[in-house]
């Protein structure tokens, strides 16, 4: 038997808060979409083997000297809490439904009472990237046993700050306004310092220095936590609908393996200044045209380029900070796969609108098959361009197959996600787990993660034959 919700009272705002919340349990039991039971039956069955591998990785010697000094795992800290924070300023980091801001948050009841529940379970959520940044570093600066707690508790101070000073600036900031951008160059700044700084030696920090830096930072952590939380019912209704937009487009960035759906998040206003291209009108038809019309759309898209030539930077400025570990080649072999896949998936947006609107062929005359082919002329280009850049690296540091072997799949994996048809959703109500899930992580995310650990594999069985 089902218990009905709480009926609220005028006298207990709080109450309307807790009927919403047994409203919506009620409804996703009956429509069976249980999306909070999937992550918890996946921390619980995913969580205590990562923590155990993890405690058993800090709890041993160090086998070699240390990758990382501790004045640049201090900035790589800063860093990795900079990108917690750009993320949480480009999901909200408060959101709210459409429903919620026509029928519940325009009443004149509290909105903090009925936000705080979920700015805390943001809180709360934040942990998790704060343990596995602050376990990572702690591994590469070669902090081990008990000053590894202490590590991992200054990585979960600073996440948990960075979301605290996201959800203060989301009360300030204009719904208008561009998100993100500070952030973004606190990471970039802060990485480019690290590989600096990590050229010259350091003293080893005491285990009570290490402490004392914790301690600190949870100081700093409740303090900014509590200015992000006092202020959760002064955020405007725009603030918190501009994160769905946000949230679909990393979703659609995930699922094209490209950064071209989070360009318009982090980009600057348009102004009123005239554009500087020349029009040229385009004549003929067939794969002539096809290659006319992209590459002029190519070369009219500076931050396409600009993007294309951050990421064969990535590679090298990665190994400046995993020379000397074990598993540093299999993690440049990684960050190198991934690379190139947001490098070529940049250049693979006319071949994405022909596969979604599959009439559009017909006005160049060609077969459909046959345009989506036209239009891969130029990401295969930049593939081969991108590889020969990026082949130093892995010549030096890894297998020389891989060399070869991360370009060629980097662009197997983007030409098959590129020419696919639009998603059709195939949810069934009633069910208690969506199919959609499953479907849109084998279009997306499994090409991303299969390649690069099958990869990743391949570069530890051939570094261990000496091939």
């Amino acid at each position: 038997m089902t218990r009905a919700a709480p009926v609220p009272t005028s006298t207990d705002p709080a109450g309307f808060a807790r009927y919403l919340r047994v409203a919506a349990s009620l409804g996703r039991r009956r429509t069976g979409t249980g999306m909070r039971y999937e992550i918890v039956v996946a921390i619980l069955w995913f969580g205590p083997a990562i923590v155990i591998g993890t405690w058993n990785d800090l709890n041993t010697s160090v086998s070699s000297n240390p990758p990382l000094d501790w004045p640049a795992a201090g900035l790589l800290l800063i860093a990795g809490a900079a990108l917690i924070g750009l993320a949480c300023i480009t999901i909200g980091p408060v959101t709210a439904s459409r429903e919620w801001r026509a029928w519940v948050l325009s009443t004149p009841l509290d909105r903090g009472v009925l936000l705080r529940r979920r700015a805390v379970g943001l809180v709360a959520l934040l942990v998790v990237p704060g343990v596995i940044l602050g376990a990572v570093l702690a591994d590469a600066a070669g902090v081990r046993h008990g000053p590894a707690l202490a590590a991992v508790l200054l990585g979960i101070a600073a996440a948990i700050s960075a979301g605290g000073v996201a959800m203060w600036q989301q009360r300030i900031r204009h719904a208008a306004a561009p998100r993100g951008r500070g952030w973004l160059w606190c990471v970039v700044v802060m990485a480019a310092a690290a590989i600096v700084v990590n050229l010259r030696h350091a003293d080893p920090l005491t285990a009570g220095t290490l402490w004392t830096a914790a301690g600190t930072g949870v100081v700093i952590m409740l303090g900014l936590t509590s200015l992000g939380l006092s202020g959760v019912g002064l955020i405007p209704l725009a603030s918190l609908a501009a994160g769905s937009g946000s949230v679909s487009s990393l979703a659609l960035a995930v699922q094209d393996q490209s950064l071209a759906p989070l360009a318009a998040v982090l980009a600057i206003r348009p102004g009123h200044r005239p554009s500087g291209a020349v029009s040229r009108s385009l004549t003929g038809t067939g794969r002539r045209v096809v290659l006319a019309m992209d590459r002029r759309r190519l070369l009219r898209d500076r931050p396409a380029l600009v993007r294309w030539f951050a990421t064969a930077l990535l590679p090298y400025g990665s190994w400046a900070l995993l020379s000397g570990v074990g598993w540093g080649p299999a993690a440049l072999v990684v960050v190198t796969f991934v690379s190139a896949v947001t490098a070529i998936s940049a250049l693979c947006g006319t071949v994405r609108q022909f596969a979604s609107t599959p009439s559009l062929a017909d006005r160049y005359g060609l077969d459909r098959a046959e345009a989506r082919s036209a239009a891969m002329v130029i990401p295969q280009i930049g593939a081969v361009v991108w590889g020969v850049l990026t082949a130093p690296i892995l010549l030096l540091h890894t297998p020389q197959f891989m060399a070869v072997l991360v370009p060629v799949t980097a662009f197997a994996a983007v030409a098959f996600r590129a020419r696919q048809a639009p998603f059709q959703p195939g949810f069934v109500v009633g069910q208690q787990y969506s199919r959609d899930a499953a479907r849109l992580f084998a279009r997306g995310p499994a090409l991303l993660i299969g390649g690069a650990v099958v990869l990743a594999l391949i570069a530890a069985g051939l570094r261990q034959r000496n091939l």
